[in-house]
């Protein structure tokens, strides 16, 4: 029966085909190994390509010591990866971004668990990534990439992989990623915005309100991040020298201190935060999250829908507006870069600044004319008046 209806070609010169589709397939031994599987085309050249790729690759496996029978899978791996990144120095916000990662990853890759690495090629990594940009965005999918290298790396340094083909950087270019442009909100927009925040559902507490519109207006004038401001206590306050010390277990990687100044419109703010905070000390009375702000934001006509990160944006571009020195910027968001992220990123020109500055451009200085003299024969008369002639 099989004689009849054959489902594979005879093998010649190390490849064979799957009739019932017309894929061709690996079965080559090189030394101890037999290489098989599918080369995933239906075009002999470019099979023969491939499969002379595979026979160097495992030449060169052979030779570096790699173990090709390693039973470990991408699962695994993957498991490894998570151990190590939760006993590093991360803060619990990068870690929790890394595993979630991992679980999109997943998602989106089916079989990838069970895949040896040796099995993870360039060409199923481009297959797969072409599909995940389309829903998660150029950014996202360059981060994923870069965290499934450093999942392969683990492989190369165990001796299970010869290269890793995550890190073929020609072939897996990043992809490029267009930033979008935030257009901030002007002062009279954000008190617009404020007032449609605290009023904006009869069922919401006043109290509770209250609190939101102080959460968000001290970021504003500080610039703080959200963990930062999360985190803040009554002890990190310093009224007498109207400045914020954050410590470094409440900033951004964890690495140094540093301090923020209170300007003088938050003074009063902070002032009575201070005042009323509770036994736990914290400044702000509410979380990292809110879901009014959305509906506040288009009430108001605000240009964009307003996040608490974007406050950050807006405190970043009022500072340079009103210093016009990035290295100052930089210094209160607690960069140290010297301006660099600060004008790239967080400070954006509001459109009555642009139309203000442009009334400054002159071509060609005005130069006003030369005053020609008028003759007046009363002014000669009096002249003479003066001086008569003896």
């Amino acid at each position: 029966m099989s004689d009849k209806n054959p489902v594979w070609s005879p093998v010649k010169h190390g490849l064979r085909k799957y009739l019932r589709t017309g894929e061709w397939h690996f079965h080559q031994r090189v030394g101890k190994r037999v290489l098989s599987g599918s080369a995933e085309t239906a075009l002999k050249t470019l099979a023969q390509e491939k499969l002379a790729a595979a026979v160097l690759q495992a030449k060169k496996e052979t030779a570096a010591n790699v173990d090709p029978n390693s039973k470990e899978t991408m699962g695994e791996l993957i498991e490894l990866y998570k151990f190590r990144i939760k006993s590093q120095s991360f803060s619990p916000k990068t870690i929790d971004k890394r595993l979630a990662m991992i679980s999109s990853l997943l998602k989106t890759w089916g079989n990838l668990p069970a895949l040896r690495p040796r099995d993870v090629t360039l060409d199923g990594i481009l297959a797969w990534r072409n599909t995940y940009r389309e829903t998660r965005g150029p950014d996202y999918t360059n981060k994923t990439v870069s965290m499934l290298r450093d999942v392969l790396d683990l492989a190369v340094r165990q001796g299970t992989l010869l290269v890793n083909p995550a890190a073929d950087d020609e072939h897996l270019a990043w992809l490029p990623v267009t930033k979008k442009k935030l257009v901030m909100p002007s002062q009279e927009q954000m008190d617009r915005f404020f007032d449609c925040l605290q009023n904006a559902s009869p069922h919401t507490p006043k109290a509770r309100a209250k609190h939101v519109r102080d959460y968000l207006e001290g970021i504003m004038y500080a610039g703080l991040r959200k963990e930062e401001a999360s985190l803040l206590r009554v002890s990190h306050v310093d009224l007498n020298n109207w400045v914020l010390n954050l410590p470094a277990e409440i900033v951004k990687g964890r690495v140094r201190a540093r301090t923020v100044p209170i300007i003088g419109e938050a003074r009063t703010l902070f002032e009575r935060l201070v005042k009323d905070a509770g036994e736990s000390g914290a400044v702000f009375k509410v979380g990292k999250r809110l879901r009014s702000l959305a509906a506040a934001s288009k009430k108001a006509g605000l240009p964009i829908v307003l996040t608490i990160h974007k406050l950050r944006h807006l405190f970043a571009t009022t500072a340079y507006e009103c210093t016009q020195d990035p290295q100052v910027v930089a210094q209160l968001l607690g960069h140290g870069d010297g301006g660099k992220l600060a004008l790239d990123t967080y400070a954006h020109v509001r459109q009555p600044k642009v139309i203000a500055a442009a009334a400054k451009i002159v071509f060609r200085p005005y130069t006003p004319p030369t005053a020609v003299p008028i003759h007046d024969p009363a002014e000669e008369l009096l002249e003479e008046a003066k001086y008569p002639e003896a």
